[in-house]
């Protein structure tokens, strides 16, 4: 488990850092709908991470991203806060991929600046011990 669960954190770790990159552009359309992009890409290995990471430090299995986000909860890993923004981030992931217009993509993006980035930061600090 110890080689697997290294290499998902690598894996998020260069997702994140490319989507904080992307964040530090000059807004554009482009430069949004890239943001996006790499948040839908990060926001799903920070949860697949921490699913593995869950099995393996905690044994607990879970296999869905709302209820990974409140198991890594009752360990106290993570803030209530930030275990309900982690909840409204798979929220709006879901609602990215299926209801996707220029409003949406806009409002999310100011999202993923302010809320999501500094939480993904997080979870890979806790993943990385």
């Amino acid at each position: 488990m110890d080689k697997l669960i290294n290499i998902k954190i690598e894996d998020f770790k260069q997702a994140f850092n490319k989507l904080t990159l992307a964040t530090k552009l000059e807004y554009s359309d482009i430069v949004r709908d890239s943001v996006l992009l790499r948040f839908e890409l990060t926001s799903e290995l920070a949860w697949k991470t921490l699913k593995i990471y869950l099995e393996d430090k905690f044994q607990v299995e879970s296999p869905y991203p709302a209820t990974v986000y409140r198991e890594i909860g009752k360990t106290s890993l993570l803030s209530p806060d930030e275990i309900e923004t982690a909840l409204e981030m798979v929220y709006d992931r879901n609602r990215m991929v299926h209801d996707y217009n220029q409003e949406w993509a806009d409002l999310l993006y100011k999202k993923v600046l302010k809320n999501y980035v500094p939480l993904l930061e997080k979870i890979l600090k806790v993943v990385s011990g």
